[in-house]
């Protein structure tokens, strides 16, 4: 029998789409490509999966290394932009066993490092939050 593992990826953006710790920030702009057109609200924040992957395990269990890049789309939505990145960490110190949507189950969570690197082509703001996550399928 092979493990069957759950796209991650997908309830990850589900589950800080409809978080409540950025329902006021960057709400349901949470995408895996900057959409064209680009939004014309910020802040918005772009996932991808930076490393990591499948552990030896009984259960279907990922870890991966997440990146969640913070947009701005003008100097001034800056402050903006960083209280995301404190709302991401805030959300990340929470606990363990969180459903994220699908079955997934968020077990452990943690910032591992964060980096301020603005957009030298669009001059946009943007913060680089990595975190490395431990899901596993109930």
């Amino acid at each position: 029998m092979s493990l069957v593992f759950p796209d991650a990826m997908a309830d990850l953006r589900s589950f800080l789409r409809a978080h409540p710790l950025l329902a006021g920030l960057s709400g349901p702009r949470v995408f895996f490509r900057i959409p064209t057109p680009a939004p014309t609200v910020a802040p918005f924040i772009r996932l991808y999966q930076a490393g990591g992957g499948p552990l030896a395990s009984e259960t279907p269990t990922d870890q991966l290394r997440v990146a969640h890049e913070v947009w701005g789309l003008q100097f001034s939505d800056y402050t903006l932009v960083r209280q995301t990145v404190q709302a991401l960490k805030t959300l990340y110190q929470q606990g363990s066993d969180v459903l994220m949507g699908a079955g997934t189950v968020l077990q452990d969570a943690r910032v591992t490092s964060s980096v301020d690197a603005p957009d030298s082509d669009s001059g946009w703001p943007r913060l680089v939050v990595d975190a490395l996550l431990t899901v596993t399928l109930p």
